[in-house]
């Protein structure tokens, strides 16, 4: 069935940026994969302009590579509470870390 549909359309308002599935989902359709922006004129809701832009993937001089570490889903990272040790001195010290997964990770600056 879905060989049947011409124009898969996946709508933004702003940037750009796309999901894993979206991203995926572009590679495999190809021509059929449409990129529909909406952009507010002048920040008010009463016009609007509207850019398609057809199979985004093969644009390349368009295309801006981004990658987003998720420091939380990292197992083996250190944490720590900092504190200022006086007003004068810039350097934000910690005494116990939060929390470490990995004891070789800790650190403290003396």
């Amino acid at each position: 069935m879905i060989e049947l549909v011409n124009r898969f359309i996946e709508t933004k308002s702003g940037s750009v940026w796309f999901t894993d599935n979206e991203w995926l989902a572009a590679s495999s359709l190809g021509e059929r994969y449409y990129v529909y922006r909406l952009a507010f004129v002048s920040g008010g809701r009463d016009q609007a302009e509207l850019t398609i832009v057809r199979n985004p993937l093969s644009r390349t001089e368009a295309i801006k590579t981004a990658r987003e570490l998720v420091l939380d889903k990292v197992p083996d990272r250190a944490e720590f509470n900092l504190v200022q040790t006086s007003a004068t001195d810039p350097v934000l010290l910690t005494q116990e870390p939060v929390a470490v997964t990995n004891p070789e990770a800790a650190w403290t600056e003396a």
